[in-house]
């Protein structure tokens, strides 16, 4: 359940099933509403999270969207084994990989990608996948 304070609007806090608490805040922009996640209700005052709900809306009021930032650590961490791990447990581009080419594409990364398989995906170039190929 989320309940919004009467006093400042765009705060609110979500109570689940088992009784955990978050604050939100809610703001509107583009024709669309927008609720973040601002913390945990016993980790913080209610003083701080109307802070926090404020600056999040002047964030979404001038187009920054945190979870943005958040996607280009996650992409910059990402390897090419978790690269290749995500898009098999996707099932692939299209959601339905084969079994035996699911089977050919750990092979890959077993036996032909092993040298790059713990770099960064954002440090793999065509450089580098021309040196694995060329062996």
């Amino acid at each position: 359940m989320l309940v919004y304070d009467r006093d400042h609007r765009h705060l609110g806090v979500r109570v689940g099933p088992k009784g955990a608490s978050w604050f939100y805040t809610a703001s509107v922009g583009d024709g669309r509403m927008v609720r973040r996640e601002i913390a945990p209700a016993n980790s913080i005052g209610l003083d701080e999270a109307v802070r926090r709900a404020a600056t999040a809306r002047g964030q979404h009021a001038a187009g920054v969207d945190p979870a943005d930032a958040v996607r280009a650590r996650q992409r910059a961490a990402l390897t090419v084994s978790g690269a290749l791990a995500a898009y098999l447990a996707a099932g692939g581009a299209r959601g339905a990989l084969a079994p035996r080419t699911r089977v050919d594409y750990e092979g890959l990364l077993r036996l032909e990608l092993a040298g790059i398989a713990g770099r960064r995906l954002a440090d793999v170039g065509h450089d580098v996948v021309g040196v694995c190929w060329a062996r």
